[in-house]
Protein backbone atom coordinates (compact mmCIF):
# COMPACT_ATOMS: atom_id res chain seq x y z
CA UNK A 1 0.00 0.00 0.00
CA UNK A 2 1.23 3.84 -0.58
CA UNK A 3 3.12 5.59 1.99
CA UNK A 4 1.74 8.73 2.94
CA UNK A 5 2.97 11.44 4.89
CA UNK A 6 1.05 12.65 8.37
CA UNK A 7 -0.07 16.25 8.02
CA UNK A 8 0.04 16.72 11.43
CA UNK A 9 3.79 15.49 11.59
CA UNK A 10 5.70 16.09 8.31
CA UNK A 11 4.01 19.75 7.35
CA UNK A 12 6.48 21.62 9.89
CA UNK A 13 7.63 24.20 7.62
CA UNK A 14 5.23 23.80 5.21
CA UNK A 15 5.44 26.58 2.65
CA UNK A 16 1.87 26.77 1.02
CA UNK A 17 3.55 29.40 -1.43
CA UNK A 18 5.02 26.98 -3.35
CA UNK A 19 1.68 25.45 -4.33
CA UNK A 20 1.22 28.56 -6.65
CA UNK A 21 3.78 29.57 -9.67
CA UNK A 22 4.93 32.93 -9.47
CA UNK A 23 3.66 33.67 -12.93
CA UNK A 24 -0.51 34.26 -11.37
CA UNK A 25 -1.86 36.42 -9.68
CA UNK A 26 -3.03 34.22 -6.55
CA UNK A 27 -1.62 33.82 -3.01
CA UNK A 28 -2.04 30.22 -1.36
CA UNK A 29 -2.23 30.35 2.81
CA UNK A 30 -2.46 27.53 5.47
CA UNK A 31 -5.91 27.79 7.35
CA UNK A 32 -5.78 25.90 11.22
CA UNK A 33 -8.78 24.88 13.30
CA UNK A 34 -10.46 27.37 14.63
CA UNK A 35 -10.23 28.86 11.07
CA UNK A 36 -10.62 32.49 12.06
CA UNK A 37 -7.66 33.58 10.10
CA UNK A 38 -6.33 35.71 12.63
CA UNK A 39 -2.85 34.36 12.03
CA UNK A 40 -2.84 33.57 8.54
CA UNK A 41 0.65 32.17 7.18
CA UNK A 42 2.35 31.36 4.00
CA UNK A 43 4.74 29.25 6.11
CA UNK A 44 3.26 26.80 8.91
CA UNK A 45 3.14 24.13 10.83
CA UNK A 46 -0.54 22.24 9.86
CA UNK A 47 -2.57 20.67 12.27
CA UNK A 48 -5.23 18.17 11.80
CA UNK A 49 -7.96 20.03 9.73
CA UNK A 50 -6.09 22.41 8.12
CA UNK A 51 -7.26 23.66 5.10
CA UNK A 52 -5.40 25.36 2.15
CA UNK A 53 -7.04 28.73 0.68
CA UNK A 54 -6.16 29.95 -2.36
CA UNK A 55 -7.12 33.75 -2.10
CA UNK A 56 -7.73 33.96 -6.33
CA UNK A 57 -9.57 37.95 -6.40
CA UNK A 58 -7.84 37.88 -9.68
CA UNK A 59 -7.38 34.87 -10.87
CA UNK A 60 -8.34 33.94 -14.69
CA UNK A 61 -9.47 30.33 -15.67
CA UNK A 62 -5.83 30.06 -17.77
CA UNK A 63 -4.40 30.77 -14.12
CA UNK A 64 -6.64 27.81 -12.72
CA UNK A 65 -5.49 25.55 -15.43
CA UNK A 66 -1.75 26.31 -14.56
CA UNK A 67 -2.15 25.22 -10.71
CA UNK A 68 -3.48 22.02 -11.92
CA UNK A 69 -0.63 20.10 -11.78
CA UNK A 70 0.82 22.04 -8.93
CA UNK A 71 -2.28 20.56 -7.19
CA UNK A 72 -2.24 17.26 -8.12
CA UNK A 73 1.26 17.14 -7.20
CA UNK A 74 0.91 18.78 -4.08
CA UNK A 75 -2.18 16.03 -3.14
CA UNK A 76 0.33 13.26 -3.60
CA UNK A 77 1.63 13.62 -0.50
CA UNK A 78 -0.01 16.24 2.04
CA UNK A 79 -3.54 15.40 2.74
CA UNK A 80 -5.39 18.36 3.06
CA UNK A 81 -7.88 20.09 1.41
CA UNK A 82 -7.73 23.01 -1.24
CA UNK A 83 -10.41 25.68 -1.77
CA UNK A 84 -10.14 28.53 -4.06
CA UNK A 85 -11.53 31.97 -2.31
CA UNK A 86 -13.01 34.42 -4.88
CA UNK A 87 -13.67 38.12 -4.16
CA UNK A 88 -16.26 40.98 -6.62
CA UNK A 89 -16.94 38.43 -9.38
CA UNK A 90 -19.79 38.82 -12.06
CA UNK A 91 -22.09 36.11 -12.37
CA UNK A 92 -20.78 34.62 -15.39
CA UNK A 93 -17.03 34.75 -14.10
CA UNK A 94 -18.23 33.51 -10.96
CA UNK A 95 -19.73 30.13 -13.37
CA UNK A 96 -17.31 29.92 -15.29
CA UNK A 97 -14.38 29.67 -12.57
CA UNK A 98 -16.21 27.39 -10.03
CA UNK A 99 -16.49 25.26 -13.04
CA UNK A 100 -12.84 25.01 -13.95
CA UNK A 101 -11.90 25.01 -10.41
CA UNK A 102 -13.76 21.44 -9.53
CA UNK A 103 -11.95 20.33 -12.53
CA UNK A 104 -8.05 21.04 -12.11
CA UNK A 105 -8.55 19.83 -8.30
CA UNK A 106 -10.13 22.51 -5.61
CA UNK A 107 -12.11 20.97 -3.25
CA UNK A 108 -14.73 24.13 -3.13
CA UNK A 109 -14.89 27.65 -3.55
CA UNK A 110 -15.79 29.98 -1.36
CA UNK A 111 -16.65 33.93 -1.65
CA UNK A 112 -14.19 36.61 0.13
CA UNK A 113 -15.76 38.68 2.44
CA UNK A 114 -18.00 36.75 4.61
CA UNK A 115 -16.64 35.22 7.91
CA UNK A 116 -13.72 32.69 6.96
CA UNK A 117 -14.82 29.51 9.14
CA UNK A 118 -18.04 29.44 8.24
CA UNK A 119 -17.25 29.81 4.28
CA UNK A 120 -15.19 26.83 4.90
CA UNK A 121 -17.65 24.98 6.81
CA UNK A 122 -20.10 25.47 4.49
CA UNK A 123 -17.61 24.52 1.42
CA UNK A 124 -16.51 21.10 3.25
CA UNK A 125 -19.76 19.79 4.64
CA UNK A 126 -21.23 19.22 1.26
CA UNK A 127 -22.66 15.15 1.38
CA UNK A 128 -22.31 15.03 -2.03
CA UNK A 129 -19.33 15.73 -2.61
CA UNK A 130 -17.84 13.09 -0.40
CA UNK A 131 -17.73 10.13 -3.24
CA UNK A 132 -15.82 12.39 -5.75
CA UNK A 133 -13.11 13.55 -3.36
CA UNK A 134 -13.18 10.19 -1.99
CA UNK A 135 -12.30 8.95 -5.68
CA UNK A 136 -9.77 11.60 -6.11
CA UNK A 137 -7.86 10.87 -2.76
CA UNK A 138 -7.73 7.62 -3.92
CA UNK A 139 -6.23 8.58 -7.58
CA UNK A 140 -4.00 11.17 -7.09
CA UNK A 141 -2.02 8.59 -4.81
CA UNK A 142 -2.86 5.96 -7.20
CA UNK A 143 -3.78 3.23 -4.96
CA UNK A 144 -5.93 1.31 -6.76
CA UNK A 145 -6.53 0.43 -9.96
CA UNK A 146 -8.75 2.51 -11.90
CA UNK A 147 -11.85 -0.11 -11.90
CA UNK A 148 -11.49 -0.63 -8.37
CA UNK A 149 -11.18 2.73 -7.84
CA UNK A 150 -14.54 3.62 -9.31
CA UNK A 151 -16.07 0.42 -7.47
CA UNK A 152 -15.59 1.96 -4.59
CA UNK A 153 -16.93 5.75 -5.72
CA UNK A 154 -20.08 3.91 -6.50
CA UNK A 155 -19.64 2.37 -2.91
CA UNK A 156 -19.21 5.33 -0.95
CA UNK A 157 -22.16 6.80 -3.71
CA UNK A 158 -24.26 4.41 -1.92
CA UNK A 159 -23.56 4.15 1.40
CA UNK A 160 -26.46 6.95 2.40
CA UNK A 161 -28.95 5.00 1.24
CA UNK A 162 -27.56 1.28 2.42
CA UNK A 163 -28.92 -0.08 5.76
CA UNK A 164 -26.28 -2.36 4.85
CA UNK A 165 -23.22 -3.35 2.54
CA UNK A 166 -24.87 -6.22 0.71
CA UNK A 167 -27.53 -4.13 -0.73
CA UNK A 168 -24.69 -2.62 -2.61
CA UNK A 169 -23.79 -5.64 -4.94
CA UNK A 170 -26.31 -5.53 -7.23
CA UNK A 171 -25.88 -2.16 -8.55
CA UNK A 172 -21.84 -3.11 -8.91
CA UNK A 173 -21.87 -5.49 -11.03
CA UNK A 174 -19.25 -7.71 -9.48
CA UNK A 175 -19.61 -10.28 -7.14
CA UNK A 176 -18.72 -9.75 -3.34
CA UNK A 177 -16.13 -12.75 -3.70
CA UNK A 178 -14.17 -11.01 -6.69
CA UNK A 179 -14.05 -7.68 -5.09
CA UNK A 180 -12.93 -9.00 -2.29
CA UNK A 181 -10.17 -11.04 -4.73
CA UNK A 182 -9.26 -7.67 -6.49
CA UNK A 183 -9.20 -5.83 -2.95
CA UNK A 184 -6.72 -8.23 -1.63
CA UNK A 185 -4.91 -8.44 -4.23
CA UNK A 186 -4.08 -4.38 -4.57
CA UNK A 187 -3.06 -4.11 -0.98
CA UNK A 188 -6.38 -2.43 -0.09
CA UNK A 189 -8.63 -2.79 3.07
CA UNK A 190 -11.67 -5.02 2.68
CA UNK A 191 -14.99 -3.78 1.54
CA UNK A 192 -16.62 -3.86 4.67
CA UNK A 193 -13.73 -0.86 5.91
CA UNK A 194 -14.63 1.11 3.10
CA UNK A 195 -18.32 1.16 4.15
CA UNK A 196 -18.19 1.24 7.57
CA UNK A 197 -15.87 4.34 7.35
CA UNK A 198 -17.78 6.11 5.36
CA UNK A 199 -20.76 6.08 6.90
CA UNK A 200 -18.95 7.52 9.69
CA UNK A 201 -17.76 10.38 7.52
CA UNK A 202 -21.26 11.19 5.88
CA UNK A 203 -22.63 11.28 9.70
CA UNK A 204 -19.34 13.13 10.81
CA UNK A 205 -20.26 16.03 7.55
CA UNK A 206 -23.70 15.98 8.58
CA UNK A 207 -23.28 16.88 11.77
CA UNK A 208 -20.54 19.92 11.23
CA UNK A 209 -23.14 21.13 8.43
CA UNK A 210 -26.00 21.09 11.12
CA UNK A 211 -23.76 22.86 13.53
CA UNK A 212 -24.95 20.94 16.34
CA UNK A 213 -22.57 18.45 17.73
CA UNK A 214 -24.79 16.05 19.33
CA UNK A 215 -22.58 12.93 19.27
CA UNK A 216 -24.98 10.92 20.97
CA UNK A 217 -27.72 11.18 18.51
CA UNK A 218 -25.02 10.30 15.69
CA UNK A 219 -24.24 7.38 17.65
CA UNK A 220 -27.64 6.54 17.64
CA UNK A 221 -28.22 7.53 13.96
CA UNK A 222 -25.28 4.57 13.27
CA UNK A 223 -26.63 2.67 15.32
CA UNK A 224 -24.36 1.68 18.48
CA UNK A 225 -25.48 1.08 21.51
CA UNK A 226 -24.03 4.28 23.45
CA UNK A 227 -21.77 7.08 22.75
CA UNK A 228 -19.10 4.99 24.36
CA UNK A 229 -18.75 2.15 22.18
CA UNK A 230 -19.06 4.91 19.16
CA UNK A 231 -16.59 6.50 20.40
CA UNK A 232 -14.16 3.69 20.81
CA UNK A 233 -14.79 2.54 17.37
CA UNK A 234 -14.17 6.13 16.15
CA UNK A 235 -10.98 6.14 17.32
CA UNK A 236 -9.96 2.91 16.07
CA UNK A 237 -10.34 3.91 12.63
CA UNK A 238 -9.29 7.77 12.66
CA UNK A 239 -7.22 8.01 16.12
CA UNK A 240 -9.29 10.55 17.85
CA UNK A 241 -12.39 11.16 19.59
CA UNK A 242 -15.66 12.28 17.76
CA UNK A 243 -15.33 15.06 20.26
CA UNK A 244 -12.48 16.39 19.15
CA UNK A 245 -12.77 15.89 15.23
CA UNK A 246 -16.15 17.40 14.96
CA UNK A 247 -14.26 20.90 15.11
CA UNK A 248 -11.93 19.51 12.42
CA UNK A 249 -13.18 20.37 8.80
CA UNK A 250 -11.83 18.16 5.68
CA UNK A 251 -12.32 14.83 4.23
CA UNK A 252 -8.86 14.37 3.56
CA UNK A 253 -7.29 13.85 7.14
CA UNK A 254 -9.70 11.41 7.84
CA UNK A 255 -8.62 9.47 5.03
CA UNK A 256 -5.15 9.65 5.95
CA UNK A 257 -5.81 8.28 9.05
CA UNK A 258 -8.01 5.81 8.62
CA UNK A 259 -5.40 4.38 5.75
CA UNK A 260 -3.11 4.08 8.14
CA UNK A 261 -4.52 2.31 10.34
CA UNK A 262 -5.87 0.02 7.50
CA UNK A 263 -2.95 -0.52 6.21
CA UNK A 264 -1.34 -1.54 9.48
CA UNK A 265 -4.03 -4.20 9.89
CA UNK A 266 -4.82 -4.91 6.69
CA UNK A 267 -6.89 -8.36 6.23
CA UNK A 268 -5.99 -9.03 9.45
CA UNK A 269 -7.29 -7.46 12.61
CA UNK A 270 -11.03 -6.36 11.79
CA UNK A 271 -11.59 -4.04 14.34
CA UNK A 272 -11.08 -1.28 12.31
CA UNK A 273 -14.08 -2.11 10.09
CA UNK A 274 -16.50 -1.77 13.49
Amino acid sequence: MGQLRSPDVVDRGLCAADLVPPCIKVRARIVNPPYDGTAPAERTRTTRGAVVVVDGFEATVEDLEVLETAIQTFRRSISLPVVLRLENVSHARWVSLVCRAREVGFNSVVLGGAPLRESLRDALTVPSDLPRDWLRWLQVRRLASPDIAECLFQVVSLTPKLDELGEAFPRLEVSPRTLAYRLRGQGLPKLERWFHASRIVYADVDSQRSGTADLHMVATQLVYSDLMSYSNVYYRLFGITPSRAWPLLGLEWRLHEWWRRSARSSHGDDRLGG
